[in-house]
């Protein structure tokens, strides 16, 4: 699911697609634009999502595409295997 997710994300056209997999049918649908390099994405109790680019972004995403920029990240290297990658919500 995170990798059509992040797909979704990433480029794809506004409409949903389907694709096939080992599991079944694939749907994604793009939920937000306009995001340089989208890494890491994991999700929050509320449904939105924390998306991070690789430059050194931290988005809070509604799914309904609304996007708010966390400020406060601390200064990104995105350089060779480097950059703001993945992200983790806390169990607690």
């Amino acid at each position: 699911m995170r990798l059509a997710l992040v797909l979704a994300l990433a480029a794809l056209p506004a409409s949903a697609q389907t694709f096939d997999s080992s599991a079944g049918p694939l749907t994604v649908t793009q939920v937000a634009g306009d995001l340089e390099h989208p890494w890491g994405v994991d999700f929050l109790p509320s449904g939105d999502m924390l998306v991070t680019e690789r430059e050194g972004n931290l988005w809070i995403v509604t799914p309904d595409g609304l996007k708010t920029r966390v400020r406060g990240v601390p200064r990104v290297r995105d350089a060779g295997q480097g950059g703001l990658l993945d992200v983790a919500v806390s169990p607690q």
